[in-house]
Order: structure tokens, then C-alpha cells, then sequence
């Protein structure tokens, strides 16, 4: 099992997700932790909001939070595996 450790460009990640790629974009120009952990936190009330106020998301946005989600997740995990 091999990470990849370069970039893969966001235009094959998002598939014309304006949303996601705004966000990464965000986070890689953050320019320290603070504020990255910030915008995710930020990005995190969001996500969760939307889904518990109960109304219906169409297919997009479904995706679009499903992959931001899935984006935080493994850059943590990235993260936490690079700082043992």
C-alpha cells in the first residue's frame, strides 16, 4: 500500500464542484494551522448544519459536502501519519 504524496490537481477531483474546489483552494492558501483548522471548523458547522435542518439536499450538494467531508478526513489522516 502506497500514499501518494503529490498533489493531484483539483481539477480531477472535482468534476465541476465550484463549492469543493473553493474550499480547497481556501485551505491550501491558508498560511498556518490556525487558520486552516479554522476554516475547516468553519466548513464543518456548515456541512452539519445543512443536513440536520431537515430539508431535502438535491444530488449536488449531497456530493459536494460528502467529498469536503471525505477531503478533511483524509488530509487529517495525512496529517497525523506525518507527524509520527
Amino acid at each position: 500500500f502506497e500514499v501518494i504524496t503529490t498533489p493531484v490537481p483539483i481539477a480531477l477531483m472535482t468534476a465541476n464542484m465550484r463549492g469543493l474546489t473553493n474550499f480547497i483552494t481556501d485551505i491550501r492558501k491558508c498560511p498556518n494551522k490556525n487558520q486552516e483548522r479554522d476554516r475547516v471548523l468553519k466548513e464543518l458547522s456548515n456541512i452539519r448544519n445543512k443536513f440536520q435542518k431537515g430539508a431535502r439536499l438535491d444530488s449536488y450538494s449531497r456530493k459536494k459536502y460528502s467529498w469536503k467531508l471525505l477531503y478533511i478526513y483524509v488530509r487529517n489522516k495525512r496529517s497525523v501519519s506525518n507527524q509520527r
